[in-house]
């Protein structure tokens, strides 16, 4: 009985572990160096969830992000896709190139469950799906 019990708590721990975490954040998409080019400029916790454009899911090594399409702006969409908003063709595959790795914010690293250890989003280009209501992107984590 007892090693029944020890044997549902240590499932019980891997499942729960294994559950993706995920936090609202802002995103800004204002050039990887905050230069207006094409990328996104800073990821931030937003005190005010309801003021946010973004979510990110973290699972074993991929960060996915989820950006709400409503929430932008049409500069927003051109610096996120490099072309203007009237000009996206979804039909296309498109990217999104990361030239350096990029460090998440201590608050949205404890919002994701990792507060001890940084995530890095690994530098290199990266396929942006688009959906009806989002652009979905999937890094690989450092």
């Amino acid at each position: 009985m007892k090693s029944l019990l020890t044997i549902l708590l240590l499932c019980t721990g891997l499942l729960c572990h294994a559950q993706p975490n995920t936090t609202k954040v802002t995103a800004n998409f204002s050039g990887f160096h905050c230069d207006g080019k094409p990328g996104f400029c800073t990821i931030d916790n937003q005190q005010n969830r309801s003021l946010s454009n973004s979510s990110l899911t973290i699972q074993s090594s991929t960060l996915k992000m989820t950006i709400r399409r409503e929430n932008l702006s049409e500069q927003e969409v051109k610096n996120l896709f490099n072309l203007q908003a009237s000009n996206l063709d979804e039909s296309k595959l498109h990217h999104l190139i990361l030239p350096n790795s990029f460090v998440l914010p201590a608050a949205v690293c404890s919002s994701l469950g990792s507060s001890n250890t940084p995530l890095i989003i690994a530098k290199g280009t990266y396929p942006i799906q688009i959906t009806e209501d989002s652009f979905i992107i999937n890094f690989n984590l450092e």
